[in-house]
């Protein structure tokens, strides 16, 4: 129709060798069409050519297509003087780029800019059953499907749990777990998260494979540690009845993940487990006696460290007794 197709922004890795910044999907597409792999669907316009592949197309339409040209938008390799830097370009480039429309999460464009062996890892974890499960994220999404333009629901999950799964916020806990093991260094806490998990993911992807095996391992095993003690609700606060109460919270997440994973592969993780009622015990009476410390937004360094202290100490509690 010759309507002006928007440029592609590429960011030139090496030498004639370029990353997609923005316009995948429509080099994809194009692709794609070429190589006959849909048919035209649901046309506004030129709806006599309904049905068909870039093959069946009469010969003037191909000869048309095929004279078509994409623009393109290129960053030299010369703008970055190094990974780093080049790296906090294309996440500039990106964001401004796609802060228009639908704004995306943070953990979107971190999946976008700085894929790499680590991402991977979250991306594989995200998927655990019992994670899910306590997040209240089903195991499988049906997607949206659309006809002739009119999309149609075909998932029946939870609004929560497919809101997390589309913002790809389950992918991010994984890291935030990985990165919250060094939170004591991050003087602003968890005021300021998407920096630090965006630095954490950086240093991350240049991790050796042994190093990331080892990531993978205590994260299966904090998991399962705790659905065996808690069940679907571990990551809940405690009333002062010593019940949960939905829904679960990052502010539970992060020091019960931190404290457990340094119990879960050892001899007092497999105590606990056995007398479990304890430990349960132990965590209700320090929720009841530090409720305000749970609640709310406290995310400054100095409540993060409370957290962990109490946590830790209600584990350590149980396993005192347990000795007794």
């Amino acid at each position: 129709m010759n309507i002006p197709v928007p440029p592609v922004f590429l960011y030139e890795r090496d030498l004639a060798r370029f990353e997609v910044m923005d316009g995948r999907q429509r080099l994809t597409a194009l692709s794609e069409f070429y190589a006959d792999e849909f048919s035209l669907q649901g046309l506004q316009y030129w709806t006599d050519l309904h049905g068909k592949t870039y093959s069946n197309l009469p010969s003037k339409i191909r000869d048309g297509i095929d004279r078509r040209y994409i623009s393109s938008i290129i960053l030299l390799k010369e703008t970055a003087k190094d990974e780093k830097q080049a790296a906090q370009l294309k996440k500039m480039v990106f964001e401004r780029l796609n802060s228009g429309g639908v704004k995306l999460s943070s953990q979107e464009t971190r999946n976008a800019v700085y894929d790499g062996p680590l991402n991977q890892v979250c991306l594989k974890l995200s998927k655990n059953p019992e994670f899910r499960s306590m997040w209240g994220i089903p195991n499988e999404l049906k997607p949206e499907t659309e006809k002739y333009g009119e999309l149609e629901e075909r998932d029946e999950a939870p609004s929560k749990g497919r809101s997390m799964f589309e913002k790809m916020e389950d992918v991010e806990l994984i890291l935030r777990f990985f990165a919250y093991r060094q939170i004591s260094s991050y003087s602003a806490g968890l005021n300021k998260i998407s920096a630090f998990l965006d630095r954490f993911l950086i240093k991350g992807n240049e991790f050796t494979p042994e190093v990331l095996t080892a990531y993978e391992a205590m994260f299966k095993s904090t998991i399962s540690f705790l659905f065996q003690l808690f069940g679907d609700k571990a990551f809940c606060r405690m009333n002062k009845n010593g019940k949960p109460t939905r829904p679960p919270t990052k502010i539970v997440y992060d020091p019960l993940m931190y404290v457990s994973s340094q119990f879960s592969q050892g001899p007092d993780g497999g105590k606990l487990l056995a007398e479990k009622e304890v430990l349960l015990s132990e965590l209700s009476n320090m929720y009841k006696e530090h409720n305000q410390l749970f609640a709310g937004r406290r995310t400054n360094s100095s409540d993060t460290q409370q957290r962990n202290a109490k946590v830790a100490d209600a584990f350590n509690y149980a396993i005192n007794k347990l000795k007794i």
